[in-house]
């Protein structure tokens, strides 16, 4: 949501915000468990690495959004301000 790019599967979590009026970070955390499953089903490797990086990075996203917009003040391209979550800074 920084500005620097959008990928499809942030957009597909933006929608999944809109319809169901999820937090972003569940969105995102479902679209990312739902992939990892099917990966680890088709015989991926899914490690203690990979479970790390999906959780930290899930939990990181509010914050982080809020980080961009109040302190460095980067314009938010993806999650319009009605959806952003309260106390976010992206109102």
């Amino acid at each position: 949501m920084s500005g620097f790019d959008i990928r499809a599967m942030d957009l597909l979590a933006i929608t999944m915000v809109e319809r169901w009026r999820w937090p972003f970070w569940l969105a995102k955390g479902v679209l990312e468990l739902t992939l990892l499953a099917a990966g680890w089903l088709m015989g991926d490797p899914a490690g203690v690495g990979t479970l790390c990086f999906l959780v930290g990075v899930d939990l990181l996203i509010q914050p982080l959004m809020w980080l961009n917009a109040t302190v460095l003040r980067v314009r938010n391209l993806g999650l319009p301000p009605h959806l952003a979550p309260t106390g976010s800074g992206l109102t």
